[in-house]
């Protein structure tokens, strides 16, 4: 067996030690922008960039800027784009040729092929396993996650000590109302969010700010007179509240429209808005907003019921919320002091009927329409809750960046809240602000009206496939560690984490329990089933990356091209960072099981077939890696495997 190198790569002695051995002799070239203990690529990345500079005599940034990335693994794994060399010639495709010629044998590279203006590096299959396993091995739980990127710089005058802090708002559904499809993807987006985080370091706050104030909670108050039963409402709380909230709103329904119909022939809609149900509504929010005992006893009622029903499923989700807040929350002397603040600054007008706004086209904001911060009756608005919050979340938390997880159609509302924040002269607290947007989610059918029922859906469909055929998952246990909750439950729970996530924010998804329980297109469900596959097969194994024989990883196109893969994971788990989008990462993930489902059918065939038993210990360190890389990019996502 050929002798590999035993120490660990995790500091840059070590890993030039590791790299020695494989007969690099140059110390390890450094360049801006390159980190080698944190991302594999880059150790290729910067000796191809030595190589560069030996050959063309340009400058070392110069090269290694030049380099770039190649998606695709047909055109190699790194790419030189020649003109970037900054080389006088007068034809770069010539250049390129010469530069295929002139390149050196190299311990990293095979031969490169020119391409046009580009340069087609491939990594030496003979080497990749001897650096890149080891690397992996010795990172486990934190290859591809740089856990240091949320620490504040300490260089800098007014970074503080410790980590940076980010408050992530998301879920946030309306008591009693329906959780609609925008909550389930801001439910899935928000912890997506808030794991990517955490993971990178951050200090992170997850923010359930509840629709638990205004003048719904009046109409569902109006509703609960009527239909409400206390008998109910212990056995199901979320449910029998949208009952009744559903109830009150068809009856309120033709209030609504005879008002809307006034509006429109731009008529005086005060006579109707003194009587029925919206006098009752609006007396009964007026009641809650002066302190009545009655009337606050009833909210509260509704707000802690409802948040238990929910702390339940969103646990079944594996999601937690470190503050469920409100609309109710909101501290009324910060309220009074935005209102204080506007109107000092001019830009809060008072009009003839009570109401109190602003005029957002009239200070430069051409975009925005008028808004109402405070109503004729003196109650607060949606807007004016809003605003006041991010001002007192700043000063509770002192976060460094807070990010609002709501759908696209409330673009328009943040960006008043942004425009209000600078108005009153709080730009710094404006720009540590953002609002991450997503279209909609459709097909839920009308038998969908909860999270219960979105979660329950997912949940038997994933157990009616592993019903249907139980062979093909005869490698699952019945329960996980003894609890209750079955692999058909987490399975389900999966499938409808990554269905939400496959596509891109401002894309429109599409809820569908068959496809997202399929184990033949891109799903939750293929995500889990290969990553239990995978775990099974190495049950009991205990890989040691020492003196193994790695003829046939070298051997092999398939777990050569695994290989190649696995050393994008840093840089697409960074992508991912940077534009807080799952999609590029769940895709990569989705290249690996590919990927792994050849390899280990493959093994399969050699198994029975009598393999030999000298590849075994490369065979299950390779597996190993896979596993990690599959589990830490699961993790960041916020989905948790079947088995661990």
């Amino acid at each position: 067996m050929s002798e590999t190198p035993t120490m660990a790569t995790t500091s840059l002695d070590a890993l030039q030690g590791l790299l020695e051995k494989l007969g690099l002799e140059d110390p390890i070239p450094t360049f801006a922008g390159s980190d080698v203990l944190s991302r594999p690529l880059d150790i290729f990345h910067s000796y191809l960039a030595d190589i560069l500079v030996k050959i063309t005599d340009c400058e070392p940034q110069v090269a290694y800027d030049a380099i770039q990335w190649a998606t695709d693994m047909n055109n190699g794994d790194l790419a030189v784009v020649v003109p970037r060399l900054r080389v006088k010639t007068t034809d770069n495709k010539e250049l390129t040729r010469d530069l295929a010629e002139k390149f050196p044998h190299s311990t990293l590279f095979s031969l490169p092929l020119a391409d046009g203006i580009h340069l087609r590096i491939f990594f030496l299959s003979k080497s990749l396993p001897k650096v890149l396993l080891p690397y992996i091995h010795d990172r486990k739980e934190t290859y591809g996650i740089d856990s240091t990127s949320g620490h504040r710089d300490p260089a800098s005058p007014d970074a503080g000590a410790g980590r940076k802090k980010v408050v992530v708002e998301f879920s946030s559904p309306n008591i009693g109302a329906k959780f609609e499809g925008a909550h389930l993807r801001s439910t899935l987006i928000g912890s997506y969010i808030a794991s990517m985080h955490e993971a990178h370091g951050w200090d992170v706050v997850r923010l359930n700010y509840l629709g638990d104030w205004g003048k719904q909670i009046g109409l569902l108050a109006a509703g609960w007179k009527r239909f409400g039963s206390d008998e109910l409402l212990a056995a199901d709380p979320l449910r029998h509240l949208y009952d009744v909230y559903r109830q009150i709103d068809e009856l309120f329904r033709p209030e609504e429209e005879a008002r809307d119909k006034l509006r429109d022939e731009k008529k005086d809609t005060t006579a109707i808005e003194s009587q029925g149900l919206y006098a009752e509504r609006d007396g009964f929010f007026k009641k809650m907003e002066d302190g009545d005992a009655d009337a606050l006893a009833l909210w509260a009622k509704f707000r802690d019921v409802s948040i238990a029903s929910y702390k339940n499923l969103y646990a079944s989700m594996d999601i937690t919320f470190d503050e469920y807040a409100g609309e109710s929350q909101v501290n009324r002397d910060i309220i009074a002091e935005v209102e204080a603040t506007l109107r000092e600054k001019g830009f809060l007008e008072e009009t003839s009927d009570g109401s109190s706004l602003i005029d957002y086209k009239k200070h430069g904001h051409r975009g925005l329409s008028t808004a109402i911060l405070r109503g004729r009756t003196g109650s607060t608005t949606y807007l004016l809750r809003d605003i006041a919050a991010a001002v007192e979340r700043d000063r509770t938390y002192a976060f460094d960046k807070m990010v609002y997880v709501v759908k696209a159609e409330q673009e328009s509302h943040f960006q008043r809240i942004f425009a209000a924040l600078e108005m009153m002269g709080l730009t710094t607290l404006r720009l540590k602000l953002e609002h991450v947007s997503f279209a909609k989610c459709l097909d839920l059918g009308d038998d969908v009206a909860l999270l219960s029922d979105m979660i329950a859906t997912a949940q038997s469909a994933a157990r009616i496939v592993i019903e249907s055929d139980p062979d093909n998952y005869a490698a699952f246990p019945a329960t996980i560690d003894g609890d209750p909750t079955t692999v058909a439950d987490r399975f389900g729970i999966a499938a409808l984490q990554v269905q939400e996530m496959l596509v891109r924010r401002n894309n429109n998804t599409h809820f569908s329990a068959d496809r997202m329980v399929s184990l033949e297109v891109s799903s939750g469900a293929r995500l889990q089933y290969w990553y239990a596959r995978l775990a099974t097969v190495l049950q009991g194994a205990t890989p040691d990356i020492q003196d193994l024989d790695y003829t046939l990883l070298v051997e092999s196109e398939d777990y050569t091209n695994l290989l190649r893969v696995m050393t994008q994971f840093p840089d697409i788990v960074q992508g991912a960072f940077r534009t807080m989008e799952a999609t590029g990462l769940l895709a990569y993930l989705f290249r690996i099981v590919d990927q792994i489902s050849i390899v280990l059918e493959d093994e399969e065939d050699e198994d029975e077939a009598g393999g030999a038993s000298s590849s075994v210990g490369a065979r299950l360190a390779l597996l190993e890696a896979v596993r990690l890389v599959l589990r830490n990019g699961m993790r960041v996502l916020g989905v948790e495997p079947v088995l661990v």
